[in-house]
Formats: structure tokens, sequence, C-alpha cells
């Protein structure tokens, strides 16, 4: 199993260009991202279907761009 649970903050604001994505994704500094096993969430949605490894890919890959903001309550 990969990420159980985890929270990331985008450190500065970044523009995002996936791969088999048109759109470019622009995303805030601050933006926060949580992994939830292995599913991407977004502003407390789950990023659609098609662009989830992507996205999750991109989290995993880039840790310099993020401040882990992981909380246990």
């Amino acid at each position: 199993m990969g990420v159980v649970n985890k929270v990331l903050r985008l450190k500065h604001k970044q523009d995002l260009h996936l791969p088999n994505y048109n759109d470019t994704i622009h995303l805030h500094d601050g933006e926060s991202f949580h992994i939830v096993n292995d599913v991407v969430y977004m502003g407390g949605y789950p990023v659609p279907g098609p662009m989830q490894k992507p996205m999750y890919d991109w989290l995993n890959d880039n840790p310099t761009l993020f401040v882990e903001d992981t909380r246990n309550f």
C-alpha cells in the first residue's frame, strides 16, 4: 500500500501541466492536497479519475515544492 494519510501544502503558486490533460492548473500559495489511501483530494473533493495518477505522481516526485502538514488528532 502507498500513502495512507498525508496532507501537503504548496509553498509557492505554480502552474501545473499534467500529461494527457490540455488545461493548465493554476495552484495558489498554500494550496492543500490530502492523500488518503492513494486517492488525491483538493478542497475536500477527490481529483477527477483521469487526473489521479499524474497528480499523485507529481505530488510524490516533487517533495521540495511542499510542506507536509499531516496532523494527528
